[in-house]
């Protein structure tokens, strides 16, 4: 797109970068400090400069073309780029480095602007051009997104907006809604109604790109009215959408950016966002933190701040928020007291599963929920359409059906709420589910047995430096002894995705196996991975073991210790606030909790499309991938064992759980605990050891030297006769000792 233009800023900028051009590099460094914030650290910044410097004189020559009455020739000259460059500056400084690298580009001809489309009634011009200029790195790193035109139509024709309606979008980027909204308002009165039309819609992005685009995009839609560029100066800002204005709107309507926490590479933005959050009481546990998603904070203070009682707000956002653990306290939808969600079908929009969620705010605080059991959803079938065979395609939006969902869990957090007194009760609600299926699921324990002693497994990172082979058994004649090498066929991201080291001797007691989330399947494990951990086994836990790893370093072991410690202290990232390699494979005492050093463990998924346990021996590591319940009795391992494993479990699981995580839910439910008196729990065991040889023969039989998915061997399991009698007695015999009827039945 923009070919020639983007070639001869190419050349000019090239030029100025060889040569080093003072002017040049403090534009540059100006840019740099301004992209950080939008962008994070580009990695062809040439290639970032001249896009952008492209895609600004691109938009100001179409603002030119347009004001002129210009079709063909030169339409931005550098007398009309400097008289348009001086007020800008003057607006914001963010302007200024954009402009003056851009400047170099000039003159530009109309011929120059073919690839841009021509203005209409709620076209946004710049879009497509902006998407189809910049690499998805960078959009990806800003969680910019296009959205398509007929879905902003769609959304504005479900809110009633007229000249007099103050209108925020506050993440509006090249304008997308501004221009839908403007033409809706416009349609709404006779009178044209053009003065309150530029006065009340408004628009808010961080990007002084995107800003100045959205500007020349609501003109294009107004400039018949005889309003000039000027007239939106002071209603389409550079600004942080969570910043606070000194007005409030009736409508707030946008897509705001697609990030989460762990994407910012600016530690100061991830603790300003994540203290917003936790004010706005949408921040996720401890663990979902780096999940925390923008929009939901975005969402959750423009509902506090910037509506006025009544006024709604309509995002477009990923479906996370539906049934993202992460997004259980943004579910509580405070403030509110109407709200609606839309989801899609049919060909895809975005890169991600997306829905959009409206919300109306209330006259007090307090969840939704307190009030209200369901929110409707209307369900749309998306279709592509591409006109005449270009490649401009469109969509078409045809509503396909409503349905009421409810969380998942809302009466246990209503009867949590009722019992701490006040608001915390809905710091957790479970996934939005269909009103229809939350009749079938299985009762829930509000102290389940054995939820209390479940823990997570160990975080054993980087795999690239503990995760081992061995290569040699018998090292000088000592079966003590073995030669480990970074173990093959492990993918890791930078800056763990090396090898550093070759190979080490080291003592075989200090090997152990470890099992990971991809091995475990249902009634089994496959083969375990290795890993070299500095532990000694003490009565009853793994403990550091410090007279051999010290300082005196008189094992192979230690010294081999302390080599990978100095590597990961040289690699680790200056954010890791954990230095050393001990500290952060035993993080919060994970490796040490006596749990894991029971005889027998009983492992469940943490994330996953289906449900799975096995039983490891204490010699077993358990990773974080999972999760476990240490227990000191056989029988009563396969006792939990078979109640984990049968399908009434999964089936209620696989409805509460979130958009990827299991994690305890299937602890969540009333399981007695073992008593070898009860011919019930005698039942599960026997039935739980049975189906367990069988499946193990099974897989053996069929797949002996394939190692299969846990899906994969669900089907094996599936198509065995034999073990679907076994497994059909044990989900009855499950089933009544949970006191319900199950989602499967």
């Amino acid at each position: 797109m923009l070919a020639a233009l983007t070639g001869r800023l190419r050349d000019s900028l090239q030029r100025l970068a060889d040569r080093r051009d003072p002017s040049f590099l403090e534009s540059v460094e100006h840019w740099r400090a301004i992209e950080r914030d939008i962008h994070g650290t580009h990695d062809d910044e040439m290639g970032a400069l001249i896009s952008q410097a492209a895609f600004l004189l691109a938009v100001l020559a179409t603002h030119a073309r347009y004001r002129d009455g210009r079709e063909a020739g030169e339409c931005l000259s550098r007398s009309s780029f400097a008289s348009l460059q001086s007020p800008l500056e003057s607006d914001d400084p963010a302007f200024s480095p954009y402009l003056r690298i851009a400047s170099h580009g000039l003159p530009v001809f109309v011929e120059d602007l073919e690839s841009v489309p021509r203005p209409g009634p709620g076209v946004d011009i710049f879009s497509r051009l902006y998407q189809g200029m910049f690499p998805s790195s960078a959009k990806h790193a800003s969680g910019e997104h296009y959205t398509p035109p007929e879905l902003c139509a769609l959304m504005l024709d479900r809110l009633a907006v007229t000249p007099g309606t103050r209108i925020l979008d506050p993440t509006c980027g090249t304008g997308a809604f501004i221009v839908n909204a403007i033409a809706k308002a416009r349609a709404a009165t006779r009178s044209g109604g053009g003065t309150n039309i530029i006065e009340n819609v408004h628009g808010r992005d961080l990007n002084p790109l995107a800003v100045l685009a959205a500007r020349v995009n609501a003109w294009l839609q107004a400039r018949d009215l005889g309003t000039t560029l000027d007239a939106f100066t002071s209603t389409i800002r550079v600004a942080d959408a969570l910043s606070s204005p000194s007005i409030v709107y009736d409508v707030v309507v946008g897509n705001p950016p697609w990030v989460t926490l762990k994407d910012y590479s600016s530690k100061e933005r991830q603790v300003s966002i994540l203290q917003q959050a936790k004010e706005l009481h949408v921040a996720p546990d401890a663990h979902g933190v780096p999940q925390l998603e923008l929009a939901t904070v975005v969402f959750a203070r423009c509902v506090r701040d910037l509506l006025a009682p009544g006024g709604v707000i309509f995002f477009v956002m990923t479906r996370s928020f539906i049934d993202g653990k992460h997004c259980s306290a943004f579910r509580s939808l405070d403030g509110t007291d109407g709200a609606e969600i839309w989801l899609f079908e049919g060909d895809q929009v975005f890169p991600k599963t997306f829905a959009c969620l409206l919300c109306r705010r209330g006259e007090r605080s307090g969840s939704y929920f307190l009030n209200q059991d369901t929110i409707p959803v209307r369900s749309w079938h998306a279709a592509r359409v591409e006109p005449n065979g270009r490649s401009d395609a469109r969509f078409e939006f045809k509503h396909v059906k409503d349905a009421d969902f409810t969380p998942v869990n809302l009466r246990d957090a209503r009867s949590s709420t009722g019992m701490r007194g006040g608001r915390d009760g809905f710091k957790d609600l479970g996934r939005l589910i269909p009103i229809q299926q939350v009749e079938g699921l299985l009762p829930t324990s509000p102290a389940p047995h054995y939820k209390a002693i479940c823990y997570n497994g160990a975080t054993v990172f980087p795999q690239s430096l503990l995760f081992v082979d061995i290569v040699d058994e018998n090292v000088d004649g000592d079966p003590n002894l073995v030669r480990i090498a970074p173990a093959a066929g492990l993918k890791a991201k930078k800056p763990w995705n090396k090898r550093f080291y070759d190979s080490a001797v080291v003592e075989r007691q200090y090997i152990f196996p470890l099992v990971k989330g991809s091995e475990l399947h249902q009634f089994g494990i496959h083969e375990p991975f290795r890993v070299f951990l500095p532990l000694i086994r003490r009565a009853s836990s793994y403990e550091f073991d410090a007279e051999r790893f010290g300082n005196s370093h008189r094992t192979r072991a230690s010294r081999h210790f302390q080599a990978i410690d100095e590597a990961y202290k040289r690699t680790c990232k200056s954010l890791d606030r954990i230095k050393d390699l001990w500290s952060r494979v035993n993080f919060d005492n994970e490796l040490t909790n006596d749990s894991m050093a029971k005889p027998f463990k009983v492992i469940i998924p943490d994330c996953g499309s289906t449900m799975a346990a096995a039983i490891v021996s204490s010699d077993f590591i358990v990773e974080h991938a999972l999760h476990y319940i240490g227990l000191d009795d056989e029988r009563e391992a396969w006792y939990l064992l078979g109640v984990l494993n049968a399908p009434c479990i999964e089936k209620d699981v696989l409805i509460r759980k979130s958009e990827r995580h299991i994690g305890q839910l299937a602890l969540d439910y009333p399981i007695p605990p073992f008593d070898p008196a009860s011919s019930t729990h005698a039942s599960i065991e026997t039935l739980a050891r049975a189906i367990s040889r069988e499946v193990t023969e099974a897989i053996a039989a069929k797949h002996a030297s394939t190692k299969l998915s846990r899906a994969a061997i669900k089907r094996v399991i599936s198509t065995d006769s034999r073990i679907g009698h076994l497994i059909s007695k044990l989900d009855h015999h499950v089933v009544n000792l949970l006191g319900g009827r199950g989602a499967g039945t």
